[in-house]
């Protein structure tokens, strides 16, 4: 089982490599105070969570829990096998071609909402969804039941199998009504149902826009983060939020490449190919990235406009924090799948 899930991609995070082939990491959340503010990490070491993405995935032939791992698969069979390529071109100033967009804006799309952040974002989104369609997927199971062609649910599967935690509880039936409980559980399997939908439909709306690349001023480098894709909706300079869309007029969609360009997009507004920020761009994009960063920033060298911008908080519970979210999907959605996949055994 590949346990260690890169939710930041690892080609990409490897433009920030210094000369010794290490990163600059200064942590937004640490563990203690007395932490070092820079510490210097391989890409195998950052941008990562234990078992983010591991799923259920029915029982195997043993009777043993079966989970699947095959997710960071999907994502390179997608765009990563093709990513580093296509930055390496952008970093040394060369045209891309239509296809390298295309892989560039999947990877962008995907990038958004394969992070932490990303996750409960999206858990949040679904959440609210739900409450719209459960009343409609009730009322087409009542047909169904009442009809003789449903006893119960089963897992709803999309072409890359990945089940819905939908659970349904059925009564007795009295004069031609049935007692029925629908519950859904938003949460992983739910967010990597999305994701998949995300790299087949998200980056077309990203190829309509006006996209520049924007050159760090002189002696300056860009830095990223583990929430690199910026989706911002700005006002004035005391007045903005990261919730902008991918179709947003007037949102901005800001992407560090690497130390040399940033990719920048204001919805709706025709910009220059390349240009190069001046240093009160600079200093507002740097602030962006610290601000919309979950855990922790990346650089190439100790920038000390991050310390500026991003003060840190303590919290000891933060490196167990993917084993936390994957025992949190073993209590709540195992239950209801396992439940669904052995009715569905049932049946057969």
């Amino acid at each position: 089982m590949k346990t260690r899930n890169h939710y930041v991609s690892k080609c990409y995070l490897k433009m920030w490599e210094n000369s010794d082939r290490n990163i600059q990491v200064y942590k937004k959340i640490v563990v203690n105070e007395n932490e070092a503010l820079w510490r210097k990490k391989k890409v195998s070491q950052i941008g990562y969570l234990n078992d983010f993405y591991i799923v259920y995935d029915g029982q195997s032939k043993d009777n043993s829990e079966q989970y699947s791992d095959n997710f960071e698969e999907i994502f390179n069979k997608t765009f990563e096998n093709r990513l580093g390529r296509i930055l390496k071109k952008i970093d040394d100033g060369r045209d891309l071609e239509n296809k390298d967009w295309t892989t560039l804006f999947k990877f962008i799309s995907v990038q958004r909402y394969k992070t932490l952040d990303g996750y409960l974002r999206i858990q949040q989104l679904s959440t609210d969804k739900m409450e719209e369609i459960i009343p409609n997927v009730i009322k087409n199971l009542e047909q169904g039941i009442l009809a003789g062609e449903l006893s119960s649910t089963e897992p709803i599967v999309n072409a890359n199998k990945i089940a819905l935690p939908l659970d349904v509880e059925l009564g007795a039936k009295r004069e031609g009504n049935i007692d029925l409980k629908v519950s859904f559980v938003s949460g992983r399997n739910c967010w990597l149902n999305q994701l998949i939908r995300l790299m087949d439909r998200l980056y077309i709306s990203l190829e309509k826009h006006s996209w520049s690349l924007v050159k760090a001023p002189l002696n300056k480098e860009w830095i990223t983060s583990d929430n690199p894709v910026i989706t911002l909706n700005y006002y004035n300079k005391d007045h903005y939020d990261f919730n902008g869309g991918y179709d947003s007029p007037n949102a901005h969609i800001i992407v560090p490449i690497s130390p040399k360009y940033l990719l920048f997009t204001q919805i709706g507004v025709k910009s220059e190919p390349v240009w190069q920020a001046d240093m009160e761009f600079y200093e507002k994009i740097i602030k962006f990235i610290c601000e919309n960063a979950t855990i922790s920033i990346f650089s190439r060298n100790e920038n000390k406009l991050v310390e500026k911008y991003s003060k840190r908080k303590v919290n000891d519970k933060i490196n167990n924090l993917g084993r936390t979210l994957f025992e949190e999907y073993q209590e709540k959605e195992v239950p209801v799948l396992k439940k669904n996949y052995e009715n569905m055994a049932e049946r057969k």
